[in-house]
Formats: C-alpha cells, structure tokens, sequence
C-alpha cells in the first residue's frame, strides 16, 4: 500500500488553491470588461463614467439629497459635490428646496438630463443586443442564466 506523504498532499491543496484563485482572478477581469464596455458606450457626450453614474441614479431615484446619493454611489460627499456641480453646470440637473427641510437640497434630473439617460440606455441595450446576437439561442440562455445565477449570489453574499 502507497502512502501518499503529507508534503505531496499539502503542495495538492496549494496548486487547487492556486487554481481557484486564478480562475476568479481571470472571472473578475472578465466581468470588468463587460462592464468597462457597457459604461462607456452611450457616454459619447463627455461625461466621465463617475458623473454618467451619479446622474443614472439622480434620473431613476431622484429627487435624491446629496447625501443619499453620495451613499448610493458608494463616494464621499465632496466627490458627489463636484460631479453635481459638472452635472449643473451642463444643465442636466437642478437643486430644489427640500419640502421636507428647507436648509436641505433635493436634486432633480432635467428633462436634458432624462434624455442623455435614454440616449445611453438605448445605445447599451443596442450593443448588449448586437453581442448576444453573435451567439446562438442555447448560449444566449447560458450567459443570461450564470448572470442572473451570479448576480442571486453575490447579493446573497452581501446580504450575509
């Protein structure tokens, strides 16, 4: 009988190790390719991911006061002040009074705002389309599956 020595063993449990951190590392570049892609098409009109972002949610949850966007965005708040101030600047967002606390701020996408956020969704739905085109049904169904699968989980996670 062959014992196999604890030293073997051990290099087995690296190598696995190894491998499945490399593969997550190989998922992870992956994922932020799709997602560097999706971001930047539809932002032909100059507006940084960071500000694109910040006024993607002033549209779809606003009106929102700076600090709870600064919360959704995951930023600080004197990084929220300045994408607003570009995104004022440029017209695609307003300050109202707060009804709720008159020393308080509400921003409100305007209706040029709105329309860069339809203009953008429109062009990633046309690219996101165009590259599930290429595939055939039965991959399609796979990629939107393992997707919706991985998205399920990692919410999980976080929610843990």
């Amino acid at each position: 009988m062959i014992v196999p020595n604890s030293a073997s063993l051990a290099d087995d449990t690296v190598d696995a190790e190894a491998a499945d951190t490399s593969d997550v590392a190989v998922l992870h570049h992956h994922l932020v390719r799709v997602t560097r892609a999706l971001r930047t098409s539809g932002t032909d009109n100059n507006l940084s991911v960071g500000t694109a972002s910040a006024l993607w949610t002033i549209n779809a949850h606003g009106p929102l006061r700076m600090s709870a966007l600064a919360e959704r965005e995951a930023v600080a708040l004197p990084t929220v002040s300045r994408l607003v101030a570009g995104l004022e600047q440029l017209g695609y967002v307003t300050r109202t009074p707060d009804p709720d606390d008159r020393r308080a701020r509400l921003l409100v996408a305007t209706p040029e705002g709105a329309d860069v956020i339809t203009h953008a969704r429109s062009k990633k739905a046309q690219l996101l389309r165009a590259a599930m085109d290429r595939m055939d049904s039965q991959q399609q169904r796979r990629v939107h599956a393992a997707i919706e699968d991985l998205a399920d989980a990692l919410a999980e996670e976080i929610s843990t």
